[in-house]
């Protein structure tokens, strides 16, 4: 059942629909054009998730193509400011860049976070329960530089930091209870090596029959300037089906196993906009994690296209653990709106639903 707030939110968006259309028909206008590779797109930055409810910015869009015209990777990068209702501030990097001549691949996210955020505990079954709410300021980047060793295999290296200050939790709550609180603060650094094919052509929606696959090992440790030792492996499966003329099913296979004990913001966490959208980012979370999604998308008319969407995901203390303890379901549906036509850009708009929860997602590219 849709509850008020989600009725809400609903007519928000019906108010939104009309000003980002004409918003899309200025765009093809607007980039502004540094060379005829190089481009860049100023604009608002307006979203919603659960996480932050709705979230007001500014953003700034760049792409390089070197070959403009040609089926050839385009390096993009996005640069967020944020403010959230939920009087959270963010200020993100990312960044995905081809160069000479797609041998190189630099790509990588570096956020700063001022964030008020809910926890829900450390584990399956305590989430359903109960949450409380933590303060902390947040440096996090991730970011791999990788060479092509052949066609579209390439393999580098995996450098990640997290740095957590003025860290702030209820009493003898439900944090301290799962976490050494003196450990939670301070730095983790990481430093590992990777293995990626990237066959994809438009990182933003990419194209039918393509297929993405990365396999990252990342060491934390103390003689990296870590708090915590462990090690993290990390795989994300994704491969895009043509079965018709307007309609690609998109498939994602994504997956966490941590040895040794990571720190509570590097176990693996179940929700978010982009894997297992309807739960609350972290609502669920554990050394292991595993979820399956899948997209069907369909382009409608023109610039507008739906999408219906299900998943499956889990985390566990154990690897074993995550085919045995009950996973959780999400499924839902969407609109897309074609901001940029050039390189196919939309503004999507889901409504997921799942176990207990249910939220709207508002935010720029496809969620994998």
């Amino acid at each position: 059942m849709i509850k008020n707030t989600d009725l809400k939110t609903l007519l928000v968006l019906t108010l939104l629909i009309t000003p980002t259309l004409v918003n899309a028909q200025i765009q093809d206008l607007l980039p502004f054009r540094i060379s005829e590779n190089l481009s860049i797109l100023p604009s608002p930055s307006l979203s919603y998730q659960p996480e932050t409810s709705w979230s007001l910015g500014a953003a700034l869009i760049s792409t390089y193509n070197p070959k403009p015209g040609q089926a050839i990777n385009i390096s993009t990068t996005h640069f967020d400011i944020i403010y959230t209702l939920q009087e959270q501030f963010i200020a993100d990097l990312d960044h995905s860049l081809y160069l000479f001549d797609g041998n190189l691949i630099a790509s990588g996210s570096n956020s700063y976070y001022k964030y008020p955020e809910y926890y829900f505990g450390n584990g399956v079954s305590s989430s359903d329960t109960a949450s409380e709410i933590i303060n902390s300021n947040r440096l996090e980047t991730d970011n791999r530089l990788f060479y092509r060793i052949h066609e579209n295999w390439y393999g580098g290296l995996v450098h990640r930091l997290q740095y957590i200050t003025d860290l702030q939790t209820v009493k003898n709550g439900l944090f301290e209870t799962d976490w050494d609180f003196q450990d939670q603060s301070g730095s983790e650094h990481g430093i590992g090596i990777g293995i990626l094919h990237d066959s994809r052509k438009n990182q933003l929606n990419p194209v039918p029959e393509s297929t993405y696959l990365s396999l990252t090992s990342t060491l934390f440790s103390h003689f990296l300037s870590s708090k915590s030792q462990f090690t993290r492996f990390e795989i994300d499966y994704r491969h895009y089906f043509k079965l018709g003329t307007q309609q690609i099913l998109a498939i994602q296979a994504y997956g966490i196993a941590n040895t040794g004990t990571p720190s509570y913001r590097l176990t693996g966490m179940l929700g978010g906009s982009r894997q297992m959208r309807a739960y609350y980012y972290g609502r669920y979370r554990n050394r292991q994690y595993l979820s399956i999604q899948a997209e069907l998308r369909i382009q409608v008319y023109k610039r507008f296209g739906i999408v219906v969407f299900s998943g499956l995901g889990n985390v566990a203390n154990n690897l074993n653990e995550l085919f045995t303890s009950n996973p959780k379901p999400s499924y839902g549906a969407g609109l897309r709106i074609m901001l940029d036509q050039k390189n196919r850009a939309n503004l999507r708009i889901d409504y997921a639903m799942g176990k207990n929860s249910s939220g709207w997602y508002i935010s720029y590219g496809e969620a994998f």
